[in-house]
C-alpha cells in the first residue's frame, strides 16, 4: 500500500518537474524568438538616425551659399545658410543653420543651431537638429556637439549629446549618454559605435532596453507580450555593456 503511495508521490512529482522544464524552455525559445526581433529592430533605429546625420554632414562642403555672408576676423561668416538638394539615392535633404563660418582661404566650415530634414526611406523622414557642427573636408570628418536630437515621422526619437563622424570610414561615434524611444520600446547606453556605414553596431556602458507591450482596447496586457518583458530583463543586464557587436542583418 505504502509502495504504491510513494510510487504516485514519485509520478506526481516527476511531471511536476517536466512540466516546469516544458515551461523553462518555451520560455528560453519566447526569449530567443523575441530577441531575434528585438536586436535587429533597435540596430536599424541607429542605422536610420546614422543614415539621416550622414547626408547632412555630405551637403555641407558644397552647399553652402554665401547670402548674408560677412568676414571677421580672417572668416567668412554667413547668417542663416540654407542648403538642399538630394543625396546619391535621390532622396531630398534641406539644412537651415543660424550661421555657418568658414576661412577665407576655405577648410573646415563651422556651424551653429543645425536644423536639418532628410529622407530616410521612401515613406519616412527626419528632423535632425544640432547646437553646433564642425566639418573637415581635408579629413571627412564632421563633428556635432553640444546637444543633438533626432525625430522621424513614423515615430522614432534620439537624444545625444554628441557625435563624431568619419565620412571615409563609415563610422559614427558617441562616448556621451544616448537615448533612443519608439512607440515599443526605449533604449538607454553611454557609448555608441556605428560602422561599416550601419551594418556593425555596438552600444556599451549601461545598456538598457525598455520594452512596451502592446495593450488590448480594455487596457489589459497580452498575454504574449510576456515574453517581451523576460527579454527586457535580459536586455537590461549590465554584463551586457560589454557585449559584442551585432549586424543588424544577423537572424
Amino acid at each position: 500500500m505504502g509502495s504504491a503511495a510513494d510510487h504516485a508521490g514519485h509520478s506526481t512529482t516527476e511531471d511536476a518537474r517536466q512540466a516546469r522544464e516544458f515551461a523553462s524552455a518555451r520560455r528560453s525559445g519566447r526569449r530567443v524568438k523575441t530577441l531575434k526581433i528585438v536586436l535587429p529592430v533597435v540596430g536599424c533605429l541607429i542605422v536610420a538616425a546614422g543614415i539621416a546625420i550622414t547626408v547632412v554632414a555630405r551637403a555641407i562642403p558644397d552647399g553652402v551659399r554665401l547670402s548674408n555672408a560677412s568676414i571677421q576676423d580672417g572668416r567668412v561668416v554667413m547668417d542663416d545658410p540654407r542648403m538642399s538638394g538630394v543625396d546619391a539615392n535621390d532622396r531630398p535633404f534641406q539644412l537651415v543653420a543660424q550661421k555657418a563660418m568658414q576661412a577665407i582661404t576655405g577648410g573646415a566650415v563651422d556651424l551653429e543651431g543645425i536644423n536639418a530634414k532628410v529622407s530616410i526611406s521612401d515613406d519616412a523622414s527626419a528632423v535632425i537638429r544640432a547646437s553646433a557642427g564642425h566639418y573637415d573636408p581635408e579629413g571627412q570628418k564632421l563633428n556635432l556637439t553640444g546637444k543633438l536630437d533626432v525625430q522621424t515621422t513614423d515615430g522614432m526619437e534620439i537624444a545625444m549629446r554628441s557625435a563624431a563622424i568619419d565620412l571615409d570610414e563609415g563610422v559614427l561615434t558617441s562616448d556621451e549618454p544616448l537615448f533612443i524611444q519608439t512607440s515599443r520600446q526605449e533604449i538607454r547606453a553611454n557609448a555608441l559605435r556605428l560602422s561599416d556605414s550601419g551594418d556593425k553596431i555596438r552600444l556599451s556602458g549601461g545598456v538598457s532596453i525598455v520594452l512596451k507591450p502592446d495593450r488590448a482596447a480594455n487596457g489589459v496586457e497580452d498575454p504574449a507580450d510576456d515574453g517581451l518583458k523576460e527579454a527586457a530583463a535580459i536586455m537590461n543586464d549590465p554584463r551586457l555593456a560589454d557585449a559584442e557587436p551585432f549586424s543588424p542583418g544577423d537572424q
